[in-house]
């Protein structure tokens, strides 16, 4: 649990302050509800953390020299990156 939580505090400190640790804060408490997920093919990693409707981590190495990382807040605002849906009907 605390390798879980360390991981997402180096994808999360990566955000602006004070709303890094206003994002983290959040997060503390619903880190148990979430799923890792890890594997590893030769020297490739991939992994992903889950955690409904509040965050979405994913590390690929799919190069030797090319590695791919996302991290997308899931909450709602200001808890998100996702903007807010725009109605272009008319």
């Amino acid at each position: 649990q605390n390798s879980l939580q360390d991981i997402v505090l180096t994808y999360v400190n990566r955000l602006k302050e004070p709303f890094a640790s206003e994002v983290m804060d959040q997060l503390r408490d619903s880190l148990q509800a979430g799923y890792f997920v890890y594997s590893q093919k030769s020297d490739r990693i991939y992994y992903r953390i889950f955690v409904p409707q509040t965050i979405l981590i994913e590390y690929s190495d799919v190069a030797s020299d090319h590695v791919h990382t996302i991290l997308r807040l899931l909450a709602e605002p200001p808890f998100t990156d996702y903007g807010g849906y725009v109605d272009h009907s008319g």
